[in-house]
């Protein structure tokens, strides 16, 4: 170590452009940042969602989409039945994943995605800026469920699935409250 380094321990050499030490020029970077390209989507999400949200960009992909909609999240949702947004659907009697990829693919059509970045649609981005904890008080971050309270009530594709579904199932088996 030499008496520069002794003089100012923050500076690290590194390759490549240097992040600042202090927290306020972080923040400041971290501003900038979200400015420039919106939110980072790993920093604001559970796992749980984080995965659902990967899944419903494989959906868009495999439909040969360039977007992320409302209908590939409801379709990440249900691609993930482990999660507890997937757990939900599962119990509304939500139909299986292969026959709701159909259902979206013939309402939507097929296209042909490039292979680079796929954007969200304005929509699916107000579902997920919607997308919160019921407990403001809890800082937890969003995950699957809070993602299918959003796309219940924020319009779309999704939603009209989502009702035609659930009322399907409640007019061939009976309410779901009633059934177990």
């Amino acid at each position: 170590m030499t008496r520069d380094d002794a003089r100012h321990p923050r500076r690290v050499p590194v390759s490549g452009p240097s992040v600042p030490a202090r927290p306020e020029a972080r923040a400041w970077w971290a501003r900038l940042w979200a400015r420039l390209f919106g939110p980072r989507p790993a920093a604001v999400c559970s796992p749980e969602l984080c995965a659902v949200l990967r899944a419903g960009e494989g959906e868009a992909r495999r439909l040969g989409h360039g977007w992320i909609g409302t209908e590939h999240l409801l379709l990440g949702l249900l691609g993930a039945p482990h999660s507890r947004g997937g757990a939900a659907l599962a119990a509304l009697g939500c139909p299986d994943l292969s026959t709701a990829r159909g259902v979206v693919a013939a309402r939507t059509g097929a296209g042909r995605a490039s292979g680079g970045h796929l954007p969200l649609t304005p929509r699916a981005r107000r579902v997920l800026a919607a997308a919160r904890p019921a407990d403001d008080a809890d800082l937890s971050p969003p995950d699957s469920g809070d993602l299918l309270v959003a796309l219940a009530g924020r319009g779309g594709l999704a939603t009209g699935l989502l009702a035609e579904w659930v009322i399907a199932a409640a007019v061939t088996t009976g309410p779901a409250w009633r059934r177990g």
